[in-house]
């Protein structure tokens, strides 16, 4: 029986693998990159300088926040399509 068990687990491990990766390449196919305009760059640098400590440089700061902004437009995007709305 212990055997099985392991025969099955892995089997299960591999199938739940091979959905991430399915699942990430339908993101990837999916995604839509949205632009920012000039203002809303500015105003996301001068934001950060104002919010960021002496010891950052700001382009990290802002840099982050442009892969939060691309984090949560994904995150949008895969609830979307599961039928879920969260805007």
């Amino acid at each position: 029986p212990i055997n099985e068990f392991k025969k099955e687990s892995f089997y299960l491990f591999d199938s739940m693998i091979e959905a991430f990766k399915d699942d990430s390449v339908k993101i990837l196919f999916n995604i839509k990159i949205q632009t920012m305009s000039k203002e809303e760059f500015e105003q996301i640098k001068n934001q950060n300088k104002t919010n960021s400590s002496s010891s950052s440089p700001s382009n990290v700061s802002i840099e982050t926040s442009s892969f939060a902004h691309l984090r949560k437009s994904i995150l949008l995007q895969l609830l979307e399509q599961k039928g879920l709305n969260f805007e």
